[in-house]
């Protein structure tokens, strides 16, 4: 072969030879990135380990410390319904209060038999478990849950942020045997089980815990029935998606979570109401309804707390709404029926239509860490600063979200955790009805709000910085202005 024929061939097996050293280096390289997330993943899964032990430690020192805390009003009844399940004998059916599920007086029961058995105070018992329920809802229930339903990423910094949310907005509620964190907490898992069999497609026996979870967050708390209503369609968009076979076997285990929490609530309404209903009746008595009672009473109160101090006079401390004074005025109050309440909203859509905008506000303007308050007068400027503040990027998060991303998962998960919160702004406003939206809210800052990209895009120009400043000022004084005009109209 002459030189000039051999030099293209040399050429050619140079340029073979090239592509299979890049490609050698190419598949070592992505062989060292795979390494190092599974190494940053291992990091980060013992760091929040770490992290959960450190909060766990200050959570108990928090707790112990006020061992001495007296439960009251709606927490002292929770922790009395938990001796009733025993008389000569345990029995679920000897719990038959119908204003509120069985389920959650259950757990209770549960530590204060466990506290029997080790010789231990039952409050003192409940307190550590307040402090491991915080730990473990905080840095891994979240944003896990969030994470499944809402593909945030999740950073150990958000973990801790979202640790300090809590902590600093809602500390006092973990002092005291309340089904509100408990409930959603339970939809929350539910859901995100739910969201997790959508995406893999894949029946599991976990789908029980999926029935199971979200049937205890019902019998819990029984206005997250909503939720369920939207949930529902959602299952049968599952089982089309799963076919036939595979898609009724998994409704047939979500079933029997359901049945595993909701059948003892059954035979309670059917042994002392003669009600065939799985679910918790919430009655006053055998023919007042809870909620019909509710929708009357925020028809006067736009804003509810609960009083134990002795500087205010009574221990329910009420701002007055004032859309009831015109309702004075005609004859539409001497009825409280759901007919008579339409009639209400018909004749006076405006004036209904911006006092539910007051409770809406109301409801995301948290004044108190408890839900008991010792001193209904105490300054809390900061506290609403940061609160406004943590609306504010919410806010600015949805004003720049991409609609286009909002998948059916996530559809699922923003319905069914705000459906309570709507319902909840008609009746009496407790700021623990909105539980959800300020968990969500926390989501948002902690693990998907991008504040890089964010601030790169601020100092781009200073007109945005000015930009921002303005509206952040006017936001806060519409927000202060609002807040101070249900102060005014404190009973």
């Amino acid at each position: 072969m002459k030189t000039s024929e051999k030099l293209p061939q040399f050429f050619t097996n140079i340029s073979s030879y090239a592509k299979n050293v890049i490609l050698f280096f190419r598949r070592f390289s992505k062989r060292i990135l795979l390494c190092l997330n599974h190494l940053r993943e291992f990091q980060s899964k013992k760091y929040a380990i770490v992290l959960a032990g450190i909060i766990l430690i200050l959570m108990l020192i928090y707790t112990l410390q006020r061992a001495d805390t007296s439960f009251v009003h709606d927490s002292l009844y929770y922790w009395q319904f938990a001796d009733d399940f025993v008389t000569d004998s345990f029995s679920f059916t000897n719990f038959s209060d119908g204003l509120r599920g069985y389920f959650f007086p259950f757990l209770l029961y549960l530590i204060k038999v466990q506290a029997r058995w080790i010789n231990l105070e039952a409050k003192l018992l409940f307190f550590g478990y307040s402090a491991f329920f915080f730990t473990l809802l905080s840095i891994y229930i979240i944003p896990w849950a969030f994470n499944n339903i809402f593909r945030w990423r999740i950073s150990l910094f958000g973990r801790l942020l979202i640790a300090i949310f809590i902590f600093y907005f809602w500390r006092g509620h973990f002092l005291y045997p309340l089904s509100d964190f408990p409930a959603f907490t339970s939809l929350l898992i539910g859901v995100a089980l739910l969201a997790k069999s959508f995406r893999s497609e894949r029946v599991s026996y976990l789908s029980i815990l999926t029935g199971f979870f979200i049937g205890a967050a019902l019998n819990i708390r029984p206005v997250y029935l909503a939720s369920f209503m939207l949930i529902l369609p959602f299952l049968v968009v599952q089982i089309y998606r799963l076919r036939i076979y595979k898609g009724v076997t998994w409704f047939l285990l979500v079933m029997l979570g359901f049945s595993l929490v909701l059948l003892p609530q059954l035979r309670i309404n059917q042994i002392y109401y003669k009600v065939n209903s799985p679910w918790v009746l919430a009655r006053f008595t055998s023919d007042e309804n809870l909620y019909e009672k509710q929708l009357f009473w925020g028809l006067k109160t736009q804003k509810y707390e609960a009083n134990i101090g002795d500087n205010y006079h009574s221990i329910i401390v009420v701002y007055k709404d004032p859309v009831i004074e015109k309702l004075q005025k005609t004859n539409l109050l001497r009825e409280k029926t759901f007919a008579r309440y339409i009639k209400i909203i018909k004749r006076f859509p405006l004036d209904i239509s911006l006092s539910y905008f007051r409770h809406m506000f109301n409801g995301l303007d948290i004044f108190y860490s408890t839900p008991y308050v010792k001193n209904i007068f105490v300054g809390h400027i900061f506290f609403s600063v940061v609160n406004y503040t943590i609306w504010f990027l919410v806010a600015f998060y949805f004003f720049r979200m991409d609609l286009s991303k909002l998948d059916i998962i996530k559809t699922l998960g923003l319905a069914s955790f705000l459906a309570p919160v709507i319902l909840a702004i008609p009746i009496v406003v407790e700021v623990r009805f909105f539980l959800p939206a300020y968990l969500m809210a926390y989501g948002v800052v902690s693990f998907d709000f991008n504040f890089v990209r964010s601030l790169r895009s601020l100092f781009h120009t200073p007109w945005n910085v000015l930009r921002l400043l303005i509206a952040y000022a006017f936001w806060l004084l519409f927000c202060f202005t609002m807040s101070t005009a249900t102060i005014e109209n404190l009973v």
